[in-house]
């Protein structure tokens, strides 16, 4: 598949074509052997595979290439980036932005601004039925950088309404493929191991499609996948108690639980000003989190 620069897309960024089992069936009624019985009963759920291309790792690095598939609907669009693509970016990736023109292993792309591309992903989203996006390390990586940008562009309430939530296929792939079977978790480890093939990684678009292919083959049971799936909400919260992190007042493991529990930055100010004495410790005992954590938390708060 070509990149968007050589294709002629619709305003939505989306090549359409015949719809296939990207929407995975979920059951909720079994048979039963009862001549009079009614017919077992399924929803779809309709899936898209996304991924970022960055300008580096940074919290504030930007956005240069947004991809997505679902089934065989496309999206593609490269970005102009406002800040320099970092030296190890661009020898990843194989992106490089000179005199204006931005370029794939020397080829030169189409681009838009963000907010144009922001705006054909979200009209790629409403023309699905609330879909599931899943990515592979989102939780970490591309989940706080798609975020933020949706509330720079304040497009985040509309974002919200049009999507299910999220599922890391990262961690999903920790739960259920044994660690003698791949070399790493990284998903080229994983397609090269499942798939029995390499592809072009760093190309978001290659990484989607390779992606959701690897995702048709897996086994896991409905438990293991909601284990891994997360709300906007869950994740603002996750990307609000990073300054914890930062500063080394919470660990990654706890500030996951607590994100998950949709504790965020503000509910623990609000709660230490209310009661400065216990209410922390309250409040994380409450949640399940006893030990220490409150007594720095509490410090941080009384600067």
């Amino acid at each position: 598949m070509a990149s968007s620069g050589n294709l002629q897309l619709p305003e939505d960024g989306a090549t359409e074509r015949a719809p296939n089992d990207a929407s995975s069936a979920v059951r909720i009624a079994e048979p039963t052997n009862d001549e009079d019985s009614v017919p077992p009963v399924t929803t779809k759920e309709t899936m898209v595979f996304f991924d970022l291309e960055t300008t580096g790792l940074e919290k504030c690095c930007g956005i240069v290439q947004l991809s997505a598939v679902s089934g065989e609907k496309i999206f593609d669009k490269y970005v102009m980036p406002v800040i320099p693509m970092t030296v190890g970016a661009a020898a990843i990736t194989g992106i490089q932005v000179m005199n204006g023109v931005l370029y794939h292993k020397g080829e030169a792309q189409l681009t838009c601004t963000l907010q144009e591309a922001m705006t054909a992903f979200l009209q790629f989203l409403q023309s699905l039925d609330r879909p599931l996006l899943a990515g592979h390390n989102i939780w970490k990586f591309d989940g706080p950088i798609m975020l933020r940008a949706w509330e720079e562009l304040s497009m985040k309430e509309q974002f919200d309404k049009c999507v299910s939530g999220f599922l890391d296929t990262y961690s999903l792939a920790r739960d259920i493929v044994p660690r003698s079977e791949v070399s790493s978790y990284r998903q080229s480890d994983l397609v090269k191991a499942y798939l029995k093939k390499d592809y072009e990684a760093h190309n978001a678009i290659e990484d989607v499609k390779s992606l959701q292919e690897l995702y048709s083959i897996l086994k896991f049971t409905p438990e293991q996948k909601q284990k891994n799936q997360f709300s906007v909400s869950q994740l603002e919260s996750r990307v609000s108690l990073q300054p914890f992190l930062d500063d080394k007042i919470l660990f990654f493991q706890l500030a996951d639980k607590l994100a998950m529990q949709e504790v965020n930055f503000e509910k623990l100010k609000l709660t230490h000003q209310q009661n400065p004495e216990s209410g922390l410790k309250t409040l994380l005992q409450s949640l399940g989190f006893p030990g220490p954590t409150y007594t720095r938390l509490s410090n941080f708060f009384s600067r």
